[in-house]
């Protein structure tokens, strides 16, 4: 049987983020979270990508909330091929907050490629597809919401 190598020298240092839970996590998978948690595909297309906000008709952090449960959560359910184990992702900030952490996530990623090694090759290729693609759709939202806020930012829009 065949050692995976600790992944600790392709990731960054541990990170740490307030965890934003208006829009709670579901553990359904990333493809149509966004309308399991009741958005609409036409506002969120029209408001956070092309940069129109006026169809957005939610608060801003409920928007936040969303894209952290769905592009952090889903992602890693899509990536890991398994539903995430979220008090596994969780810590206590220093005002004592709920913070996301990136601390076990060497842990998943050798226990993921464990799990691959013991499928048939054609299955264990589609899962890696199937998180490759949700990972290029995550980067490409995040490159046009990017281009949107330094435009936006730029223009005056968002101080």
């Amino acid at each position: 049987m065949c050692q995976f190598p600790i992944f600790g020298h392709l990731l960054k240092p541990t990170i740490s983020v307030k965890l934003l839970d208006e829009v709670p996590y579901d553990n359904g998978g990333f493809l149509g979270f966004e309308k399991r948690a009741g958005f609409d595909q036409d506002e969120l297309a029209k408001g956070l990508f092309v940069g129109n906000s006026s169809p957005l008709q939610q608060k801003s952090s409920r928007y936040a909330s969303l894209i952290q449960s769905w592009w952090y959560w889903g992602l890693l359910h899509e990536c890991l091929q398994q539903p995430v184990q979220i008090q596994d992702f969780l810590g206590s900030g220093q005002d004592g907050s709920l913070i996301l952490t990136t601390k076990h996530l060497e842990h998943e990623l050798v226990r993921w490629a464990q799990r691959l090694q013991n499928l048939e090759a054609d299955h264990a290729r589609h899962c890696i597809r199937t998180a490759q693609d949700s990972l290029g759709r995550v980067k490409f939202l995040l490159t046009v919401l990017n281009g949107w806020i330094e435009s936006s930012a730029h223009e005056g829009r968002i101080k």
